[in-house]
């Protein structure tokens, strides 16, 4: 497993939950993506191994869902034929959209456009 815990600066660093593994980004070269320039930055410069979960959270991620990282951990384990985990705590604002695509295209425009292009970049066709 593999999953990162994002981090900005000294107070967020604080925060970080200790089952998660740190990522500096306290350059945050392009605000607007929030944590997705996280995700475009590690993708560009790593390669992806076959079954290993890979994740990037924000600091904020206890106190948006109330769980920790024992808890997702143990969750992936149990759950390792899976290909996809979302955590959430707004599960009436993932029941009104079609996808998580949609709902953060809502609340941050230009998601899916960015999505779009990373996904071209690295030869992916998936349907958003």
């Amino acid at each position: 497993m593999k999953i990162y815990q994002i981090y900005y600066n000294k107070e967020t660093f604080s925060r970080l939950d200790k089952e998660f593994i740190p990522y500096d980004n306290r350059k945050n070269v392009r605000t607007e993506w929030y944590e997705f320039e996280v995700i475009y930055s590690y993708l560009k410069h790593n390669s992806l191994q076959d079954n290993v979960w890979y994740g990037f959270l924000s600091p904020e991620f206890y106190k948006k869902t109330n769980l920790t990282g024992l808890q997702i951990k143990s969750h992936l384990k149990r759950n390792e034929k899976s290909n996809v985990c979302l955590a959430t705590s707004c599960y009436d604002q993932i029941a009104i959209y079609q996808n998580c695509f949609l709902q953060g295209e809502a609340k941050h425009p230009g998601l899916i456009i960015a999505t779009e292009y990373l996904l071209k970049k690295f030869k992916l066709n998936l349907p958003i």
